[in-house]
């Protein structure tokens, strides 16, 4: 388990170029304040159910990344719960 939510995107090498940069302490800042929210709000849901294109992004083992775009009606994507986004997969 990480740390901290921006653990998902700040690898140990990403804070030690943002260290050289001068930009770790002010995401460190927001760190020790808790990070950034984890969790789906009925906001961000309604945001999220009126899109209408996506992009999916996944990587192996090996991190090698694979990005693939997902489009449809808006509510093709769904909140299905606080932690969880559902897509319906149209072909073609």
């Amino acid at each position: 388990m990480n740390g901290f939510t921006s653990d998902v995107a700040f690898t140990p090498t990403v804070k030690a170029i943002q260290s050289r940069k001068g930009s770790r302490d002010s995401y460190a800042r927001v760190e020790q304040r808790g990070g950034w929210r984890a969790t789906i709000t009925p906001d961000l849901a309604a945001f999220i159910e009126a899109q209408t294109s996506v992009f999916l992004a996944t990587a192996n083992a090996e991190g090698q990344p694979y990005i693939q775009h997902r489009g449809g009606p808006a509510g093709f994507l769904k909140a299905l719960d606080e932690h969880t986004i559902g897509f319906a997969d149209f072909s073609g």
